[in-house]
């Protein structure tokens, strides 16, 4: 079934297409680029133990793995909490902010 210009006008018009969805979300108030690179690595170390452990034992890979994790997980804590405590004070300087914008899942 073939589509004419006009129909296809009048849809793009009517439902706009989405370029790249992944782009369009906002990253979470707390991630940095750090959490970024320390994902990537934990990532990369998952990828090794799981390409290791195939082929037979692979506890050394299995130690990075676990270590860069435990990395991941506690600066991702370390992030949120230091974000929540700024997001706090900045409610008594400015309730309109950030922090109402945030509870309004906006």
């Amino acid at each position: 079934m073939r589509v004419d210009g006009n129909h296809q006008g009048a849809c793009d018009a009517a439902m706009p297409r989405i370029r790249n969805a992944q782009s369009s979300r906002q990253p979470q108030y707390w991630w940095t680029s750090e959490i970024a690179e320390l994902r990537k690595a934990t990532l990369a170390a998952r990828k090794k133990y799981q390409r290791e452990a195939r082929r037979g034992p692979a506890e050394a890979e299995n130690h990075i793995f676990k270590e860069a994790s435990r990395d991941l997980r506690l600066a991702i804590k370390r992030s949120q909490d230091t974000c929540w405590k700024n997001l706090c004070a900045e409610v008594d300087h400015n309730p309109w902010g950030m922090a109402h914008r945030w509870s309004r899942g906006k």
